[in-house]
């Protein structure tokens, strides 16, 4: 039998079990407190939130839920999910239920209907809750992402605007880092030539003329950013194909407190503007030329004959002299005066050629015939000169005026003669050929050559090395210059749209080099191809107004034949032209401006403009003043154009077939 507890064992048992109850009632009391507490903060949330046991039956909602579907909280307790959510959500949501109820975690968004009628965007997540390994239900969150979605459609069509606009700019524009790109757009690599993935991740280096010039432009671009916030740098970039473009760099950061988050660049194309700006510098130059020549010109042709006629008097005369002088010292005398009065012949025979602005009259002929004419001409003076000719085969005929070819010609030669004076073996090499479309033909010799800072100065007008100028004792002292031959042969190449060049070292000899384009009779097949896949016109009315028969002939073969198939009559002078323009009715006028007698293309041009404001006019003319004259005519008349002689034949089609568009629009 067990011993009975004393009266102190049973106090403090009595003591525990109050002690016990009463721990117990403050968990109670603290739990009670902490489920108001947390179902006060879940009551309060806007987010939706819901308990779901097994048998799809709400066992908790927050007040968010129930003020969702307009219900007081009791009246959804213990209802069906089925019986709460109109047919066709629950057909939406019934198999994300059971995935949630096999123990899977739900996340989806979705469309919904609000009780106000509107349509709002929700995302819904479903937790699983276990219990002894059991999924006995599941918590449903859902938050109402209505405005975060609107935000994000937004933010998508604001980059698809700004895709757009990025991308459809006029100029080409892209995004670097530390100079490295990030994007670029279309227009930037359609004027450059370099597909987007090539460029990416690249420094910007490779694109400019040299070291030097890309870290300049870096310089500058970070010191205006950082004085004005934005850059503005000229400077040239080179495209794939290896051609270099004058571009205007417009710089911007993206962010103005830190330019190494990186800065946009917008580049303008601005070659075809310096171009023409260079273009306009040099006409105004060529005009102020002009003008200069143009009284030099007239003083010139007032003076030459007068002194011509002195000069044929003193000659005659000194000539006369020599027959009858016995006297040794007097003859000296007598040839002295007769050589000075050559010079001055050919002085005022230079000086006029230089001043005077002379028309192209263009035929077609062999270079090398003109070559072995002139080599005839000189042959005394090619005498003790070794003389070599080297022509390679297939040399097209060139289009040109025959004198000015020929004048050039003696001028070349008879420097390379007078270059060869002190010379022990003198030797002349004249070659022909034909490349990248073009008649070339070199004069070359090992006669005295020239010094490197006389070399730009051999074009200019009076310029010469000889006589009184000669420092160097490079020629004889009987070799004299007027210093207006080669100022003549560069005038009468670049009349021709060729090119002239000098090699020349002094002590060592001199080449020069003159291209001249091919004008062939004829359109190539490429040509012809070209006309036909662009915009084109055929089977048209063409008076073709032109007195120099070479070029008659091919713009009438072009014109007439295939692919462009025009009717053509042609008029050599002005009064023919007008005559036939008053009997026939045209579609296209094709116009040479000097014309022999007293009618000019001008005339003609104004006497069509009396009766027809609108047919196309193209003048075709290689005349400085009328190529001054001609820039405001096209500012003024919309349907004329020009093209400067001499001219390719698909040259002369295109402008044809601009006027021709021009008429249709």
């Amino acid at each position: 039998m067990s011993e009975k507890p004393t009266y102190e064992e049973l106090e403090q048992q009595v003591w525990e079990f109050e002690k016990a109850d009463y721990e117990h009632k403050k968990v109670e009391k603290e739990l009670r407190r902490n489920n108001i507490m947390l179902e006060s903060i879940i009551n309060g949330v806007s987010m939706l939130i819901t308990y779901i046991d097994c048998e799809e039956r709400y066992m908790f909602v927050n007040q968010a839920y129930a003020d969702w579907y307009d219900v007081s909280r009791e009246e959804l307790l213990g209802k069906r999910v089925a019986d709460v959510l109109s047919p066709d959500v629950y057909e939406r949501a019934s198999g994300n239920i059971k995935k949630a109820l096999g123990g899977q975690h739900v996340s989806y968004e979705n469309k919904v209907t609000a009780k106000d009628g509107s349509e709002r965007y929700v995302s819904t997540n479903y937790a699983p809750h276990h219990s002894f390994a059991e999924t006995n239900g599941f918590f449903t969150t859902i938050i109402d992402i209505t405005e975060r979605t609107h935000a994000e459609k937004e933010l998508r069509e604001s980059k698809a605007s700004l895709q757009s606009v990025f991308e459809a700019v006029p100029v080409g524009i892209c995004f670097m880092k530390a100079r490295v790109y990030q994007r670029v757009n279309r227009n930037w690599c359609e004027r450059f030539g370099y597909p987007e993935e090539s460029l990416l991740g690249r420094t910007t280096g490779f694109l400019y003329e040299n070291k030097k010039e890309y870290e300049r432009v870096g310089k500058e671009i970070d010191e205006q950013i950082l004085e004005h916030g934005i850059a503005l740098i000229h400077t040239r970039l080179k495209r794939s194909d290896g051609e270099f473009r004058d571009v205007d760099l417009i710089a911007k950061p993206l962010n103005f407190q830190n330019i190494e988050d990186g800065i946009v660049v917008a580049v303008h194309d601005i070659t075809e503007r310096k171009q023409a700006e260079n273009e306009r510098l040099t006409a105004q130059k060529i005009a102020g030329k002009h003008e200069k020549l143009a009284l030099v010109g007239q003083i010139a042709g007032k003076m030459a004959h007068d002194f011509n006629n002195i000069l044929g008097i003193v000659m005659g005369n000194t000539e006369l002299a020599l027959l009858d002088c016995q006297e040794p010292k007097t003859k000296k005398t007598l040839e002295l005066i007769y050589q000075q009065t050559i010079r001055g012949k050919n002085l005022t025979k230079n000086l006029v050629a230089f001043a005077k602005d002379q028309e192209l009259k263009q035929e077609f002929f062999r270079i090398s015939e003109k070559i072995e004419l002139v080599i005839n001409l000189m042959r005394k003076d090619l005498e003790g000169i070794e003389l070599i000719k080297e022509e390679s085969p297939g040399i097209p005929e060139l289009l040109a005026d025959p004198g000015m070819i020929e004048h050039a010609l003696v001028n070349l030669i008879q420097n390379s003669i007078h270059a060869l004076s002190m010379v022990e073996h003198p030797r002349i090499t004249v070659r022909t050929y034909s490349r990248d479309n073009n008649i070339c033909f070199e004069i070359e010799d090992n006669g005295c050559g020239i010094s490197k800072e006389n070399l730009e100065n051999i074009y200019e007008p009076s310029f010469t090395l000889k006589g009184n100028r000669d420092v160097t004792g490079s020629y004889k002292t009987s070799i004299k210059g007027t210093g207006y031959g080669m100022s003549n042969v560069k005038k009468y190449i670049e009349q021709h749209k060729g090119t002239i060049s000098i090699e020349s070292e002094f002590g060592s000899g001199t080449k020069f080099t003159i291209s001249l384009p091919v004008i062939k009779k004829e359109l190539t097949s490429d040509e012809k191809i070209e006309i036909q896949t662009g915009n084109a016109h055929f089977k048209k009315y063409i008076l073709l107004v032109e007195d120099e028969t070479a070029i008659a002939d091919v713009q009438y073969r072009i014109l007439t034949k295939g692919p462009c198939n025009h009717k053509v009559d042609i008029a050599n002078n002005g009064q023919v032209a007008m005559d036939l323009f008053e009997r026939n009715k045209y579609d296209f006028i094709s116009l040479d401006y000097i014309l022999p007698g007293d009618i000019n293309g001008m005339d003609i041009y104004h006497h069509i403009r009396s009766s027809d404001k609108t047919i196309p006019i193209l003048f075709v003319s290689g005349n400085i003043e009328f190529l001054e004259s001609i820039k405001d005519l096209m500012k003024k008349d919309l349907y004329v154009d020009h093209v400067s002689k001499p001219c390719k034949n698909i040259h002369y089609i295109t402008c044809i077939n601009k006027l021709f568009a021009k008429m249709t629009i």
